[in-house]
């Protein structure tokens, strides 16, 4: 397949945030040398090899900060890099090949749902290691674990579109009528309009990517002898903005229903 070729199955949607742009960018070199070399791979053992990867990543900083290492650090952080890449070109081979599953979908979900409170779990440890009031700190990171990938809220906003979805689809659901949710076609389109602003030039998401906390304790290693306290400040930060956005920002339920009948 030719490179050029490869780009044009990349997604159209606009990038999140700077790193999911730089990794789109990554992604379609890789998404070439892949399927050079393997042309027959499945996007599912990509997405499947995306878990060691982090884990991997996670492990090695959780040394780093530990012992100390600068070098352990930056090696979790381009190995994290990688994987964020490698994470576009699941999806890449999946459009290439036609093979885009619903199956695929919920691996790279589980994926991320196992990876990210990984992340924090491990990064609290080692730092608890380095601190006093350890046992705050920790708390304040398996807080933030759990948080990452299931804040109650949004969870809950989830489990009312599935229900939703149940009723549009088979129009049978217990507590829920669509009837009551929903919109003309005028409100339709300017609600469209509204949702795809939202995601360009998203700054807060980018302040937030998972990819800074590694520049941060990379940052804390230099400047405040081996002191993470930026990086304690950071996910502090991390959290209240996600509960905020959880209480505050969400969609409500007709966006989400605008998006469905989309």
């Amino acid at each position: 397949m030719k490179y050029y070729e490869i780009k044009k199955e990349l997604k159209k949607d606009p990038p999140s945030d700077f790193y999911v742009f730089l990794h789109r960018k990554m992604g379609i070199f890789l998404t070439y040398v892949i399927l050079t070399i393997f042309p027959n791979i499945s996007p599912n053992l990509i997405t499947i090899i995306l878990l060691p990867l982090n884990v991997i990543s996670f492990t090695t900083l959780y040394f780093g900060i530990i012992h100390n290492s600068i070098l352990l650090i930056i090696i979790a952080f381009i190995i994290f890099i990688i994987s964020g890449s490698l994470d576009c070109v699941d999806g890449n081979i999946a459009r290439i090949k036609r093979k885009t599953t619903i199956l695929g979908v919920m691996l790279d979900r589980c994926v991320h749902n196992i990876s990210h409170p990984i992340l924090f779990i491990l990064m609290g440890l080692a730092i608890a290691q380095t601190m006093i009031y350890s046992n705050i700190i920790l708390i304040i990171y398996i807080i933030t674990a759990i948080y990452s990938e299931f804040p109650p809220i949004e969870t809950a906003i989830q489990q009312v579109v599935l229900s939703f979805l149940k009723q549009y689809l088979f129009k049978n659901t217990k507590n829920f009528s669509l009837e009551k949710h929903k919109v003309d076609d005028n409100k339709i389109k300017k609600e469209e309009k509204t949702l795809s602003k939202k995601f360009k030039n998203n700054f807060i998401k980018t302040i937030f990517a998972y990819e800074n906390i590694f520049i941060i304790i990379i940052f804390d290693y230099f400047f405040n002898k081996q002191k993470y306290y930026f990086s304690i400040v950071f996910i502090g930060l991390y959290l209240i903005a996600k509960i905020i956005k959880d209480i505050f920002y969400h969609e409500d339920i007709s966006n989400y229903i605008v998006k469905l009948k989309s």
